[in-house]
């Protein structure tokens, strides 16, 4: 009994309380996280035809800042009634980037045998292809949503990472 009291009184994690926990420390801290921006997929359309027109501006290293930053200017004149929180600029570049990653997905998913991809059905698949798309997603985890769901900006994306090189000799 003694080892097992002197191992906890030795440990570097302590269990006991830290003092009193006041609860407008706790709602302030609540309040002063971000709301989140909630995208739809208009305003995705509108961002990747921005960046479409803006293509220049990608130059070696992809788009930079101040691009995702006039494209929040745009998106707020066309989109003025806007949920969620306020889009800015590094918002703007963490969606393009997800919707650069949901690109790669798709990708590769139209390039793997044995599945039928289109636009508006995506993977296609049926009871006789659901054991190889099971394994498929488990090797692949972020095409679940594309089972029988298409990637509306897949064309956009097309005409944007096809004009940025992809890989260090391009």
């Amino acid at each position: 009994m003694s080892n097992s009291s002197a191992d906890s009184q030795s440990s570097a994690h302590s269990l006991r309380s830290q003092g009193i926990v006041n609860p407008a420390q706790v709602q302030a801290s609540a309040r002063s996280r971000k709301q989140p921006a909630i995208w739809t997929e208009d305003e995705e359309a509108a961002l990747l035809i921005f960046l479409l027109d803006n293509i220049s501006a990608a130059g070696d290293g992809g788009f930079k800042l101040v691009t995702f930053n006039t494209a929040v200017s745009h998106l707020n004149t066309k989109f003025p009634g806007q949920t969620g929180g306020l889009k800015v600029g590094t918002s703007c570049k963490r969606k393009y980037a997800s919707l650069k990653k949901l690109y790669e997905i798709v990708i590769d998913l139209k390039s793997a045998s044995g599945f039928t991809w289109s636009e508006q059905g995506g993977a296609g698949i049926t009871l006789e292809s659901n054991s190889s798309w099971a394994s498929y997603c488990k090797s692949h985890p972020g095409a679940k949503p594309f089972r029988t769901k298409g990637f509306p900006h897949f064309a956009a994306m097309e005409g944007l990472r096809g004009r940025q090189g992809k890989g260090a000799h391009i």
